[in-house]
């Protein structure tokens, strides 16, 4: 029987049970139906996070350093997609409170909306530190200008840190520069 047809003979019995003078059965609405959209959106997101987490650890433990960026790409797009389509699920399934109850949705539904906002909380001061890492990184490598000049004039080095030292070895780096 399909779900019309059901709809119709299940108001049908309500309004001959009104007619008899019968409390009114349990509304239909309150009954879970798992093949409702928002049921499926809560499902989706919490099958949907389980993935990102199967896919993250899958990528990671075949880590290869000769592989493609393309692939990397790939995977990282997946993964976001994953993480974020989680979002609106959750929030489709709060949605469907109201008409089939907070029973399976509520939790599902807060985990889609909060386990990815709570991942890239966590995520930032990660991603701020690794910035700021490989700034401090970069910043060591660039030579002093001084040192690029005396490079490639092929003379000795005199750093900073040696012209810092003290008046002797001044005198000693310049004195060797000019010569």
């Amino acid at each position: 029987m399909d779900a019309f047809r059901r709809k119709l003979l299940d108001s049908a019995r309500y309004r001959k049970e009104l007619q008899k003078g019968n409390p009114a059965p349990p509304a239909a609405r309150n009954l879970a139906d798992p093949k409702s959209i928002h049921h499926k959106a809560a499902s989706y997101a919490v099958w949907a996070l389980v993935a990102s987490f199967v896919v993250n650890g899958l990528s990671s433990g075949l880590a290869d350093p000769n592989r493609a960026p393309i692939v990397q790409v790939i995977i990282s797009a997946t993964l976001g997609f994953l993480v974020l389509s989680a979002i609106p699920a959750g929030v489709i399934a709060l949605c469907g409170i109201p008409r089939y109850g907070k029973e399976k949705l509520l939790w599902k539904g807060l985990v889609g909306v909060l386990a990815p906002l709570a991942m890239f909380a966590l995520a930032v001061p990660a991603f701020r530190a690794e910035m700021r890492a490989n700034e401090n990184d970069a910043r060591q490598e660039q030579p002093d200008a001084n040192d690029l000049v005396f490079a490639l004039a092929g003379r000795r080095f005199a750093t900073k840190s040696s012209l810092k030292t003290g008046a002797a070895s001044r005198r000693h780096a310049v004195t060797t520069l000019t010569d």
